[in-house]
């Protein structure tokens, strides 16, 4: 929401109003892939009241609490920190991938206006995990239940189960254990793979202590590394039955620089 009013308050005194939501979507991607969020915050005026003085004071505060700021920081008239909706998502890592896939897909809008390039608008929201993430969960499609409709009365046939998705409980679980080492991404609408992300600082070796032996082994130098094996394998047990594959991928440099 804080986005669409910024367009409006915005956009309007630059650019002819955009009249569609095509215009606007491809307004938002540039947005997007373009604000400095590391060093500025994006300012959202509800009102129109701000002066250039109250907004020289948000800048200094922004300034002044980076360190311990979220990395997307959007300043409203209600909540002048800039916290309030991504206190606690999106992760450093998954702000870049977000960034990198959103000028991506403002390019390819961009040769489709200019040169009239054909544009698979279905494209621009789904994505192949196995580039970018370091390891694939394959789920059995046979559990992917938001695939199977029931259309009509049931008088005779099986009764659907009211909540049953054993994907979403299992992805739950994973976040659970995992969370501390790595991100899990799932289409539930056409998926029928997990990607997993090791996330960068939990890669890095630690000295040994009772708080961060959890899910790691003694490596070189007496230093606690990541035991990614026993990770893979506790994937395959706790997906027992749904789970029939997990693999692991050698993400490219140019890949990796998208996520960490």
């Amino acid at each position: 929401m804080s986005f669409i009013i910024f367009f409006f308050l915005n956009f309007y005194s630059v650019f002819i109003f955009f009249r569609t939501s095509f215009v606007g979507f491809f307004h938002f991607l540039i947005l997007l892939s373009t604000h400095n969020w590391l060093v500025k915050p994006l300012l959202v005026d509800f009102d129109n009241n701000w002066t250039e003085e109250d907004v020289d004071e948000i800048q200094k505060e922004f300034i002044k609490m980076r360190p311990v700021l979220p990395v997307m920081v959007i300043c409203t008239s209600v909540d002048r920190s800039g916290c309030r909706w991504t206190r606690e998502e999106p992760q450093p890592l998954i702000l870049k991938r977000i960034i990198a896939l959103a000028k991506a897909s403002a390019a390819l809008i961009e040769q489709h206006i200019n040169n009239s390039l054909p544009l698979n608008l279905k494209g621009l929201f789904t994505t192949n995990v196995s580039t970018f993430c370091n390891v694939t969960i394959h789920i059995r499609r046979r559990h992917m239940v938001r695939q199977k409709v029931i259309h009509g009365k049931l008088i005779n046939g099986p009764l659907p189960v009211i909540d049953y998705d054993p994907i979403r409980d299992y992805i739950k679980r994973l976040r659970q254990c995992f969370s501390s080492v790595a991100l899990f991404f799932y289409n539930k609408y056409v998926g029928d793979v997990i990607g997993v992300v090791w996330k960068p600082a939990a890669l890095i070796p630690r000295d040994a202590s009772i708080s961060s032996c959890l899910h790691r082994l003694k490596g070189p130098d007496n230093k606690l590394i990541v035991n990614t094996k026993a990770i893979l394998d506790d994937f395959t047990i706790l997906g027992h039955g749904i789970v029939y594959n997990v693999s692991e991928h050698c993400v490219t440099k140019d890949e990796k620089n998208t996520t960490s």
